[in-house]
Order: C-alpha cells, then sequence, then structure tokens
C-alpha cells in the first residue's frame, strides 16, 4: 500500500506543478525499520485467550488500539482497531505535520503526550525530521 500511495502521490504532485509531498506515510515506514523494539502482533488464536482487562504487548506499535467492550451478554470482550494510528503513531505524525507547515526542525520540540516516554518521543522527533528532510526524494520502497 505505501508503495502504490508513494507513487500517486509522486505523480500528482508532478501533474500539479510539484507541490510539496508530507511525508506521513514514509514516516511511518521509517519508524517502523528503525526502531529498536519492533512490534509483533498476535495471532488471531492469542487474541482469543485474552481475558479482560489484559491487553496483549504494543512495544513498537505505531498502528491499532486494543480495548474491551461489552457484547450483547454484557460481557467484556476483546476488540482491535489494526488501521489506525495509536498515540505513538499519531504523535509521529504531529511532528511530521508541524515541521512541514511551520517548516521547522522538530527534533528540538518539547511538546510529550502523557503516555509516550521522553525517550521514545526524542526517537520519534528524530524519525520525523528524517523524514520530514526526505520529503523531496521520499523512497517508494523502504
Amino acid at each position: 500500500m505505501y508503495k502504490l500511495l508513494t507513487g500517486n502521490y509522486k505523480n500528482l504532485s508532478s501533474e500539479l506543478g510539484n507541490l510539496r509531498i508530507i511525508p506521513s506515510g514514509y514516516a511511518v515506514q521509517l519508524a517502523r525499520k528503525m526502531q529498536p523494539v519492533k512490534f509483533k502482533a498476535l495471532s488471531q488464536q492469542e487474541e482469543e485467550q485474552l481475558n479482560y482487562p489484559d491487553i496483549p504487548p504494543q512495544a513498537g506499535a505505531l498502528v491499532g488500539k486494543n480495548y474491551y467492550e461489552k457484547d450483547g451478554d454484557g460481557e467484556f470482550v476483546p476488540k482491535a482497531d489494526k488501521i489506525h494510528l495509536n498515540t505513538r503513531g499519531e504523535y509521529l505524525q504531529g511532528m511530521v505535520w508541524f515541521g512541514m507547515l511551520f517548516e521547522c526542525d522538530v527534533t528540538g520540540l518539547d511538546f510529550i503526550p502523557e503516555n509516550i516516554s521522553k525517550s521514545d518521543a526524542a526517537f520519534l522527533r528524530q524519525i520525523a525530521q528524517k523524514a520530514i528532510e526526505s520529503a523531496k526524494n521520499i523512497p517508494e520502497n523502504v
């Protein structure tokens, strides 16, 4: 999906007069590649073995949120949003957009959401800055 979207964005940018591309997808791909802890999704069987209030490990995740929801019998059942950004991904994207829109280096910014550590926030800002600096030559394969 990343490769197709990036190719389409580049074509559209060229057709419309070399518009800037905000490297949102590239930042996510770069973070996935460079982060020290890689995310490992649970298998369907592992997900089915979860019991309320257990939440599966999310180390290294940029996408997806796990939560519980009551079913028709009033029992909590595990649910997962596997397509939207989680807090880490949202922070990364916020840094990319901020840096692109205000044309600034985001590595020195000091805003950190409550549930992101200082070191992880610094890592995500560095990734965002690398993506920003590559905005004119976003690779289609990462």
